[in-house]
């Protein structure tokens, strides 16, 4: 049996998630796709959208990350 690692968080409405990514980026989607204007893949992180007008579930592989995750928001 596999076991992995999973960070579960809920955020204010407006900010943005940052996700360090190592080597190729590979995600997996297990709700509605999600699009480019809500995950923008930038060199050598993940930008994710935290708007609320929608859903979704993703999951990058833990050996593919740093173990870290940035959250931006202005008040």
């Amino acid at each position: 049996m596999y076991l992995e690692p999973w960070i579960l968080s809920q955020l204010n409405l407006g900010g943005r998630i940052l996700v360090p990514i190592i080597g190729e980026f590979d995600f997996v989607d297990y709700y509605d796709p999600i699009t480019d204007d809500y995950q923008i893949v930038h060199d050598g992180f993940v930008e994710l959208k935290s708007t609320g007008d929608r859903k979704y579930k993703v999951a990058y592989k833990a050996i593919k990350t740093i173990g870290r995750v940035a959250y931006v928001n202005v008040l």
